[in-house]
């Protein structure tokens, strides 16, 4: 385990290599290197992640496979020396080597794969006396499509993982009662041949994070949670509720959807529709990022490794709020102003641009749409609202003819489109959430009378993604750092975020400390620009 040590076996097994957690699971204590120069400062964050979640910081050193699919097998042992499988699933599609999709059975693994990789499996288990529910995960060479001498052993998870449910729809087995069974001293209630599959699984994890800032996870209360109807072949395994605070000190995950179907196209197209009918606000999700991942054609044919993602992120991840998602946002907190003006006969509940002396109408609204500065301009003509939107890099225009809110879902008439979202608000902090188009958007005010001094602070400012704590703080005051130069290390449910320089300059001020909790938004260090600095000098 010695530094040394461990870059030399770096550079015998090639780049780019893989570093792990000896304990590790779930991605943490895990890094990607491409180059021998960035091995040790990758090795330092993999071994306070391992230490931090496992309590153990030893790694292991592995080649990177370059075009991998993460296929792992289901399998279940008793005491009296009977092992079985309950065929693959399929985990490729990941997140910061975490994953988000999986399912049952691998989508293109040919039957003699398959026989070849579950007795692989199963010859894995009885080798060591396993006994229980247990997953041998392989990493499978699809460079030349799945092949039977293209897969190798990766680890061994001994417990029930997270995607356990598509092996049970796929088989008609209660693998937690074959738990208990089994503990109980019993032995295994069916042999293999009795074992088949039945259709397609798919499961999707539904988390707490903005995959518009790199799946940053995210906290704090779902003040709307609604999921689909139940209807056959959907089930959805959660934990919360409405009302429910998603909390910095855990996983973000919100809930599994599984959708078990007769073919892998059906319970695609029933994922789809399942993830399209639910509402979450008051934590950004992946809600819409799901939706289009299993919609992208790439992905309906399974031509895919695990980094399918990281290829589609632009695709995946908008980097601008769609024009109509806007509009709506707006419209949106004009509705919330007019929510306590009384009686809807009032001229003031009526939406028709009435102003004295009948001259035209204009209003200007200040707002912060998912924390940034945005200037409204409406202007009334015969009862039809035109917005003209300007964030500081675009600007938006558009028109609202009709708009109404009923039980918390707005209704309005974009540029002659209808569009419906779900809004919540708060009159006593003057806070709305919105779900429009897609999006997540937490919409304030902004105050204005202190607005210049916000403005400059945040055009120099490091804050804080999301609460954590700051387990290493690099940057000190008067430091003069470069573009991209790493400042401070977060650790947040038990992952390490590393916060860089926007831009060069100098550290004006630190405003945080190692080992303390800061909060989402805090300031952790100010940033003053080469040119502010230039011009403070003139």
């Amino acid at each position: 385990q010695e530094d040394g040590h461990l870059a030399a076996m770096a550079d015998e097994t090639g780049y780019p290599v893989l570093i792990k957690a000896v304990a590790g699971g779930g991605g943490r204590g895990m890094r990607r290197v491409e180059k021998a120069k960035q091995f040790s400062d990758a090795l330092a964050a993999c071994r306070r992640e391992a230490e931090a979640a496992f309590g153990d910081g030893r790694v292991l050193i592995e080649r990177f496979v370059s075009a991998p699919r993460h296929i792992e097998v289901q399998v279940f042992a008793d005491g009296e020396g009977n092992c079985l499988h309950l065929f693959e699933r399929d985990c490729s599609m990941q997140r910061r080597h975490q994953k988000v999709i999986e399912e049952a059975p691998a989508p293109g693994m040919p039957e003699k794969m398959r026989k070849t990789m579950c007795a692989a499996a199963v010859n894995a288990a009885k080798a060591v006396g396993y006994r229980g529910a247990g997953t041998v995960e392989f990493i499978a060479d699809s460079a030349d499509g799945l092949r039977a001498d293209r897969f190798y052993f990766m680890e061994m998870n001994t417990r029930l993982q997270v995607e356990h449910p598509v092996s049970e729809a796929i088989t008609g087995i209660d693998l937690v009662d074959w738990q208990f069974r089994i503990a109980a001293g019993e032995a295994l209630p069916v042999q293999q041949n009795e074992i088949a599959i039945i259709g397609h699984a798919i499961e999707a994890r539904i988390y707490a994070e903005d995959p518009n800032s790199g799946f940053l996870p995210q906290s704090g209360q779902l003040h709307v949670l609604s999921w689909p109807n139940q209807r056959d072949g959907l089930r959805i395994d959660t934990g919360v509720e409405q009302g429910s605070v998603i909390s910095a000190y855990y996983d973000p995950m919100i809930a599994k959807m599984i959708v078990h179907g007769s073919s892998r196209e059906k319970a695609i197209a029933g994922l789809r529709q399942a993830i399209a009918e639910c509402t979450i606000l008051g934590v950004r999700s992946n809600l819409e990022f799901s939706h289009r991942l299993i919609s992208l054609p790439e992905f309906i044919a399974a031509d895919f490794d695990t980094s399918f993602i990281d290829q589609h992120t632009a695709h995946l991840c908008e980097a601008e709020m769609p024009v109509q998602a806007v509009i709506v946002a707006a419209e949106s907190w004009l509705q919330f102003l007019l929510g306590g003006t009384g009686s809807p006969s009032s001229v003031w509940h009526q939406l028709r641009g009435w102003a004295l002396l009948g001259l035209p109408r204009r209003d200007c609204l200040h707002l912060r749409i998912n924390s940034k500065d945005v200037e409204v301009h409406i202007n009334w003509e015969d009862g039809i609202r035109h917005y003209a939107i300007n964030d500081g890099q675009r600007e938006v225009t558009g028109s609202v003819s009709e708009s109404t809110v009923q039980n918390s879902r707005l209704i309005c008439i974009v540029d002659e489109q209808p569009i419906e979202a779900c809004m919540w608000s708060d009159a006593k902090t003057r806070h709305v959430i919105l779900s429009a188009c897609g999006v997540h958007c937490d919409i304030v005010e902004q105050d204005m009378l202190n607005r210049a001094e916000d403005a400059g602070a945040a055009s120099a400012s490091l804050t804080a993604p999301m609460s954590g704590r700051i387990i290493r703080l690099v940057a000190v005051a008067g430091q003069h750092v470069a573009k991209g130069e790493q400042l401070a290390v977060l650790e947040a449910m038990k992952m390490e975020h590393i916060l860089t320089a926007g831009f060069d300059g100098t550290v004006q001020m630190v405003g945080a400390a190692e080992g303390e909790q800061v909060q989402e938004g805090q300031i952790i260090l100010v940033l003053a620009s080469d040119e502010q600095v230039q011009d403070a000098a003139v």
